[in-house]
């Protein structure tokens, strides 16, 4: 967790916020809008009920940060009391599964609200395994059809309806190297068993736009990159 918010901190020294505006998705979902909120949705022990898709649980909230342009300070540093950068730093690691479909689409939808329609828009999708969220069924367990979802079919479709919008995705593999143990478990469709690698190309704008980071690695030169690209490229982060 550190190492992501160190590099999503990292980029925005590389924006410049009177140009670029940037927000913010998480996996899970956040309790609500308000700065720091923790994730409502935590399992304990070996049971829980997973949140459903969005927007199903319309008191989960996957943007906790809108597209905002007040991250910076005078000398291009973060700024700490904006929102953006709090709530980048404050939040800790969550154990309700990863649902990567839904959190795309909340970004989509936040774009297309917020966005400004004559810049190009583009996000970054870190994730550290495959997709096995959204589920009906209790943590570690796929629930049983017809009630549950593939959710890394999922994945792949919110993405691909977000590229058929003109938006460019990055996808950041972290951790994801061991094929053999990181496979979409929870599909029956056809990405059932296919490697978590496999999946965040797929969902990425093409092999290009795909990187990937052993678990523990600095994960700031993956997005500098990026944020060197966008920029280079006279693209608009939105």
């Amino acid at each position: 967790m550190h190492n992501a918010q160190a590099a999503a901190k990292a980029i925005l020294k590389v924006f410049d916020e009177g140009v670029h505006r940037v927000g913010l998705a998480v996996l899970g979902p956040a309790k609500d809008m308000e700065d720091c909120k923790v994730a409502k949705y935590d399992c304990s022990g070996s049971s829980c009920t997973p949140p459903l898709p969005y927007p199903n649980v319309p008191d989960a909230r996957w943007v906790t940060t809108h597209l905002s342009d007040d991250y910076q300070n005078p000398d291009g540093s973060p700024n700490e009391s904006s929102s953006l950068v709090a709530n980048i730093t404050c939040p800790k690691t969550s154990n309700v599964g990863t649902d990567l479909g839904d959190p795309v689409w909340a970004a989509v939808e936040e774009l297309q609200t917020n966005g400004r329609e004559d810049e190009h828009w583009a996000m970054i999708v870190l994730s550290d395994g495959a997709a096995n969220q959204p589920e009906d069924g209790q943590a570690g367990n796929c629930g049983p059809e017809p009630d549950s979802y593939d959710p890394c079919e999922y994945a792949v479709e919110k993405a691909e309806e977000a590229k058929a919008l003109g938006i460019e995705i990055y996808t950041i593999g972290y951790g994801v190297e061991d094929a053999d143990q990181n496979r979409c478990i929870c599909d029956s469709g056809v990405w059932e068993d296919s490697p978590a690698r496999d999946l965040l190309k797929e969902m990425a704008t093409d092999d290009d736009h795909y990187f990937e980071e052993p678990k523990g690695e600095d994960l700031t030169p993956v997005f500098e990159e990026i944020a060197w690209r966008l920029v280079t490229d006279l693209r608009l982060v939105e």
